[in-house]
């Protein structure tokens, strides 16, 4: 089985001593299977497409490049954040 090294802030990681019981390796390993899963399940652009109703995909071919690209970098930052957000412990 591979090895995987983490950084987490000191205070979680204090708060984690809190709790010598807990497993923390097998959630972080349970977590990425279970995101791992999602991925897996997500469906392609060509599936969603072919879901969108002809008039959906007429105005989403007016959108500019620009505008397009815009929307792209939003959306990865976004995601980014809500990625960051899955491995911080609360």
């Amino acid at each position: 089985m591979a090895h995987v090294t983490l950084s987490i802030p000191d205070s979680v990681y204090e708060d984690m001593k809190r709790y010598p019981e807990v497993r923390w390796s097998e959630i972080v390993r349970q977590t990425i299977v279970s995101y791992l899963e999602e991925m897996k399940d997500a469906s392609s652009s060509s599936e969603v497409r072919r879901l969108l109703s002809e008039d959906t995909l007429e105005r989403l071919r007016k959108i500019s490049s620009t505008k397009m690209a815009n929307y792209h970098r939003k959306s990865v930052k976004e995601e980014w954040k809500r990625t960051k957000s899955l491995t911080q412990i609360s």
